[in-house]
């Protein structure tokens, strides 16, 4: 055996303190990362577990005072008579429409259409035909027109005239009685405001 290979002692030498030094160091440094732990855990379930109450009971009442309000509208709009509303509505637009009609257009294509020998005694628009388009032309409005005429040939004169004028569409002689001082006649057509301009 070689005199390096000798162990005189009666134990071997080991150094520990490094090792004994980490691990006392390890320790600690678990211990105080246990107890950060637990003081986090503790202020969770008693600090904040109050706060997260109070806003859970907040969205409570919120979702409460919501509900309620859909509720309270839910109500109006079952007390809203909606098809009586509409027929107002209706009633209204029908009143407007009439009021716009406007009658000086109206004799002045009369004007144009109507013979010399016919006489209009009475011209009653019905503003009911509404396309929606909202110009002038593609309003439609129902008129019946009550006149007299010297003659037969006066009455089918003043019908072709309706026929070839672009603001009057389908004129149709519902009736002519013929009397001594002249033709009574009656008749329906379709007027198209501003078609004729």
């Amino acid at each position: 055996m070689s005199p390096s290979q000798i162990n005189l002692a009666e134990r071997p030498f080991r150094n520990t303190r490094p090792v004994s030094r980490v691990t006392i160091l390890l320790w600690v440094v678990g211990i105080a990362l246990l107890g950060l732990n637990a003081s986090r855990y503790w202020d969770y379930y008693s600090g904040t577990s109050d706060e997260s109450l109070e806003r859970l009971e907040t969205v409570r009442l919120g979702i409460t005072q919501e509900t309620q309000k859909s509720r309270d509208l839910e109500a109006r709009l079952a007390q809203l008579d909606l098809e009586t509303q509409n027929l107002e509505v209706a009633f209204l637009n029908q009143m407007i429409a009439e009021r716009a009609f406007s009658w000086s257009q109206l004799f002045d294509d009369l004007g144009q259409v109507q013979p010399r020998d016919v006489r209009l005694q009475r011209l009653t628009p019905r503003v009911t035909i509404h396309s929606g388009a909202g110009d002038a032309a593609s309003d439609r409005v129902a008129i019946d027109i009550d006149g007299t005429a010297r003659t037969d040939d006066a009455v089918l004169e003043f019908l072709d005239a309706l026929f070839e004028h672009p603001s009057f569409h389908s004129p149709n002689l519902t009736r002519d009685v013929r009397r001594p001082q002249g033709v009574l006649f009656a008749m329906q057509v379709t007027y198209l405001p501003g078609a004729g301009e």
